[in-house]
């Protein structure tokens, strides 16, 4: 696919029709963008084998393990690894090839700019609606204890996957068969972003529901006599919805500068054609794709049973992670086996 040329303050912006933004400019050379570009791929290039590997044995893990697959909340995490899986080993290896044809002032190729313009809007959508099933289902779990059984099953949570897949590879094809239109894109575009917003204010509204519920829990079984098998069982679920709490606040971190850039160029379209702005959109791409990385880091660390699945298959990977002041005097006096592998953090009697 050839490039468009659109004359603009007298240099060629180089446009490619997907994202109907400017994506290259032969005067963007300075040192700051080179160092842009080349730090972002060399981020993307270190993190890529991780982002597959990371989440691969997260998978396996929760799909084999017998204490972790009989938890229906796993289900959903598993959905997520999936899509953090498959965001890493394609949306990457596309981003650096695209950062290389800039680097090597080969300028844009409006397919490769194109492809990863569409697995990006793909990925990123399916990893909020993810979230949200993931979120759903902490809630009902949590809120409605006693309906969790007949409203959250394992059929549902698939068809809820499929459907969001479905949902932002319409999207997606739209935009991209639609990308000549430029009113047309553009209400895609605040259609887009209005999702977003809206699922995002869900997602919040279900974690507050979660936290002001679970709080109601841990006074209740101080108040009250309760079974040591009903609080062991609370425990899980209110440990598992701390989880989705926190993939929460990954996601709105890493996806954080993206939200707060296109509704601005949106707004201003003329700061596309800013050297600077440009530089910047490398690590913005960067940040979002990071998500998927941190989340199988995020399982690991909130899981106990992944941490020592993690530990057989990567022999460096710690069992344990100092938290605390005590955890970590523990840490520093760790023992190890003849080949080298952490069997243990805290031999002081401490739980982790």
């Amino acid at each position: 696919m050839v490039a468009n040329k659109t004359l603009a303050m007298g240099e060629d912006y180089i446009q490619c029709a997907v994202s109907n933004l400017m994506t290259w400019n032969p005067s963007f050379t300075g040192l700051g963008t080179k160092i842009s570009s080349i730090s972002a791929a060399v981020v993307n290039f270190l993190t890529l084998p991780w982002t597959a590997a990371l989440n691969v044995v997260v998978l396996k893990a929760l799909l084999t393990v017998p204490t972790l697959r009989v938890r229906k909340s796993n289900i959903a995490l598993s959905l997520l690894a999936v899509t953090d899986f498959l965001s890493g080993v394609t949306s990457q290896p596309l981003f650096l090839a695209r950062e290389v044809t800039h680097l090597t002032a080969v300028g844009p190729l409006c397919t490769l700019e194109n492809a990863i313009h569409f697995c990006v809007y793909v990925f990123s959508g399916s990893s909020l609606y993810h979230l949200l099933i993931v979120t759903y289902d902490r809630f009902v779990a949590i809120t409605r204890p006693y309906e969790y059984p007949q409203l959250v099953t394992k059929r549902r949570l698939s068809h809820a996957s499929l459907l969001s897949w479905i949902i932002n590879i319409i999207n997606a094809v739209i935009r991209y068969s639609c990308s000549s239109d430029e009113k047309l894109t553009f209400w895609m575009n605040i259609f887009s972003l209005s999702n977003i917003f809206v699922f995002t204010w869900v997602i919040v509204y279900w974690n507050s529901r979660i936290l002001l519920e679970v709080r109601r829990q841990k006074i209740q079984m101080k108040t009250q006599a309760v079974a040591v098998a009903d609080v062991k069982a609370k425990q899980k679920e209110n440990k598992a919805a701390k989880t989705a709490i926190i993939l929460l606040g990954a996601l709105m971190v890493t996806y954080a500068p993206a939200l707060a850039l296109v509704p601005t160029f949106l707004l201003k379209p003329s700061l596309l054609k800013s050297e600077l702005v440009f530089s910047f959109i490398a690590w913005v791409e960067t940040f979002m794709l990071l998500n998927s990385l941190t989340n199988p880091l995020i399982y690991c660390l909130r899981s106990r049973e992944l941490r020592h699945h993690m530990a057989r298959k990567f022999k460096w990977f710690p069992v344990g992670f100092p938290f605390s002041a005590s955890r970590w005097k523990s840490y520093m006096l760790r023992e190890k086996t003849g080949n080298g592998r952490v069997i243990k953090i805290g031999e002081t009697g401490q739980k982790h």
